[in-house]
């Protein structure tokens, strides 16, 4: 049973190497395969990408997705959206330990629901059922959005954005 679950997250080469000596994402995925040895209808992971690179971000997290697909009901505490995988049908937000939004993933992860859970202005897209977000600035009127070599700023009250050219004196300056 060990073997295989080690198999199942791609670790089972690590089988023989003692924990202190593996690297962070090792590590993790061969605790994850300890935990699918006993077959559990439940998994907590409690930010479990902390100190990963993106890419070691985005492997972890298909095996857990794999996991998920497997039947094994996943409960998963993050800060960062885009670890939210396709098949999570319910996402809960927190303040302060305190739930601000319940419901289901499209209808939360918006860009006013987590602006309130982060306290600040925030910009989500979605594509391929994978949602990320981002900070966005707000002089109280529009929000404000830096991307690369153009700027956007969404009217609220139009329901529009426009894009501008970076030559501008300041980023709220229109």
């Amino acid at each position: 049973l060990a073997r295989a679950a080690l198999a199942r997250v791609e670790a089972l080469h690590l089988a023989a190497a003692r924990l202190d000596r593996l690297s962070t994402g090792e590590a993790r995925r061969v605790l994850i395969a300890r935990a699918l040895v006993h077959t559990p209808e439940l998994m907590v992971l409690d930010e479990p990408t902390t100190g990963l690179d993106i890419v070691a971000r985005h492997r972890f997290m298909e095996h857990v997705r794999n996991i998920a697909r497997d039947s094994t009901t996943i409960l998963l505490v993050t800060q960062h959206i885009d670890e939210i995988f396709p098949e999570v049908g319910r996402v809960i937000l927190l303040k302060d330990g305190r739930i601000t939004d319940d419901g289901r993933k499209a209808r939360v992860l918006t860009g006013p629901g987590l602006a309130e859970a982060f306290g600040g202005p925030v910009r989500v897209t979605c594509e391929d059922d994978y949602y990320y977000a981002r900070h966005a600035q707000s002089d109280g009127r529009r929000i404000v959005y830096q991307c690369a070599a153009r700027l956007w700023i969404f009217e609220p009250a139009l329901g529009e954005s426009r894009a501008l050219d970076l030559r501008v004196p300041s980023a709220r300056a229109q």
